[in-house]
């Protein structure tokens, strides 16, 4: 039996869990795998053997240290197998949007932020690319599949915005929360090395 995503989300939350200096809002984990019938086949494979070991996870923690800014924080929102089903409309596309628009399949698997998520496009055979969605702009690939961002996101332990480190790489322009993540992660978690991250980045990256 494959554990690889409850393995990595449970040790995720162990270590939020254990660390008194958060302030620990969220640290929730769906520890049972989803009901087949939720299951779509048109989802990433790799998705759907995420949702065989687990069915969700959401988390929220600050730092003692970092009160007074609230964008040094951790927030993982992965979603249930019967929201992912149905998100969309509403958040991702409109009655207006064209009906032959790709956002109609466009499905949220990490709703992290109000204004932004991670997720994929549906029934696509070619590719299993995780995409960021800042929701006033157009999905960005990360060019990983959803076990590469499992992978890397417990690396990161759901540091906001963390996504934006990727893309950074990716366009070889820095932005502001790629920054930050690597100024706040050494100083909250001593054991963090930015150059592992990359390593591991290039490693999960699809070619």
């Amino acid at each position: 039996m494959k554990t690889f995503y409850l393995n990595a989300l449970q040790s995720l939350k162990k270590e939020i869990g254990s660390n008194y200096d958060m302030i620990r809002k969220r640290n929730d984990l769906n520890q049972k795998a989803a009901p087949d019938k939720l299951i779509s086949p048109n989802w990433p494979i790799e998705i759907q053997s995420y949702f065989k070991e687990v069915n969700g996870m959401d988390v929220h923690w600050r730092h003692f240290d970092f009160q007074d800014k609230p964008n040094v924080c951790g927030k993982i929102n992965l979603q249930k197998a019967d929201k992912l089903g149905n998100l969309g409309k509403d958040v991702v596309w409109f009655n207006s949007t064209p009906i032959d628009s790709p956002l109609r399949k466009f499905k949220i698997i990490d709703f992290f932020a109000d204004e932004a998520s991670v997720g994929f496009f549906e029934g696509d055979k070619k590719s299993e690319i995780m995409y960021l969605f800042l929701f006033d702009d157009k999905p960005l690939p990360l060019n990983i599949n959803f076990k590469g961002y499992i992978d890397l996101l417990r690396e990161a332990r759901g540091f906001f915005y963390w996504q934006q480190v990727l893309v950074a790489q990716l366009t070889k322009k820095e932005n502001q929360e790629s920054l930050d993540f690597q100024f706040f992660m050494p100083k909250i978690f001593p054991d963090f090395k930015f150059d592992s991250f990359l390593k591991k980045f290039q490693k999960v990256k699809v070619k």
